[in-house]
């Protein structure tokens, strides 16, 4: 990441094989197809809790920044029990800095069209606590690939993000790990709107988007061989569009979109040996969406309950099986155990 220097997770995710990044043409995000599946079934993970706000299965992944990056990690295929149905053509987690040892720092850089990306970060850990704080501003003036035509190709943006984890060891094995994320992007559009074949209206209007999330977790060790861990994750994205006319500045068009995931769940991993480990897991899962896109503002819910189990086994190092199931309870598509 540090070699490319790139500022965003979908400039990335672009480079790395095997992943093909494909903009959506409505211009809302991108897909990532693994192995020829539809962008609706990769699994975007930021330190292992889901990305929400998809838009016809895609992900609007520039809102990412990865000046707090420490690793991505990608999963091709359906190869484990614990993701569950949204992880069929893979898994991609990408793990946040955690706090270690005292440091601060800035990063700066502006570009072309008036691209500007600030960053700082600092961090502060002792033996039983540690804080990480991370902040990020970027924005750009856009640019125009087709001059001839009224706005601009990329409209102009501005961007916030702001993180943090704070994590507590209460004795030898026990640890309280929790953070939160939020983000903030201001649009200006201006686009030229066909009404008839031969007709066409301008318009001008904003967008904004807005994310956060918190996710308390809590980790214990019995023994070298058997650690518990219990987490909360709760998550909120939302998203708005108005267009009016230049010509009298009334109301043209209007979207919103508005998304809530809440997910506890508690699994155990066992280690046998170094050759053998066992993860039994169990959860729950709320999701609230109301949006215009439906022809109204009602609420629509549904909630999964799940349990999970996998053994990875490997008979020598470059040989790994993985076997296991998952049970998914849902009140919207039934019940259905995944062997």
């Amino acid at each position: 990441i540090r070699t490319m220097g790139s500022l965003r997770l979908n400039d990335v995710l672009t480079e790395q094989t095997g992943l093909v990044v494909v903009p959506q043409v409505n211009g809302q995000g991108n897909g990532i197809q693994v192995q020829g599946f539809n962008p609706d079934y990769t699994l975007i993970l930021v330190d292992g809790e889901p990305l929400i706000g998809r838009n016809t299965g895609s992900l609007e992944l520039s809102r990412v920044a990865v000046g707090n990056i420490k690793q991505i990690e990608i999963v091709k295929g359906p190869s484990s029990s614990l993701y569950g149905s949204d992880a069929l053509a893979g898994v991609i987690n990408i793990l946040t800095e955690r706090p270690q040892g005292t440091r601060a720092s800035i990063y700066s850089r502006y570009g072309t069209n008036q691209t500007a990306d600030l960053t700082a970060d600092a961090g502060y850990a002792n033996d039983r606590l540690g804080i990480y704080v991370f902040g990020n501003r970027y924005s750009t003036n856009g640019y125009d690939l087709s001059p001839q035509s009224f706005g601009k190709t990329v409209s102009p943006f501005f961007n916030h993000t702001v993180s943090g984890k704070v994590n507590y060891k209460f004795r030898p094995g026990t640890e309280l790990m929790v953070s939160g994320r939020y983000f903030q992007e201001q649009q200006q559009f201006d686009f030229e709107v066909a009404t008839t074949p031969t007709d066409k209206v301008r318009t001008s209007g904003q967008g904004a988007t807005q994310e956060w999330n918190l996710n308390p977790v809590l980790t214990h060790r019995f023994s070298n061989r058997f650690k518990l861990t219990a987490r909360f994750y709760s998550t909120h994205y939302n998203t708005a569009t108005n267009l009016n006319l230049a010509s009298d500045n009334t109301l043209y068009y209007h979207d919103d979109f508005q998304q809530t995931f809440i997910r506890p769940e508690v699994n155990g991993e066992y280690y046998f040996n170094d050759r053998n480990i066992l993860t039994v897991g169990a959860g729950h899962i709320d999701e609230h969406v109301q949006t215009s896109r439906y022809g109204d503002e009602a609420v629509r819910k549904q909630s999964t309950s799940y349990g999970f189990f996998q053994h990875e086994w490997k008979p020598w190092a470059p040989f790994t099986l993985i076997a296991g199931g998952r049970f998914d309870c849902n009140t919207v598509y039934g019940s259905q155990f995944s062997p």
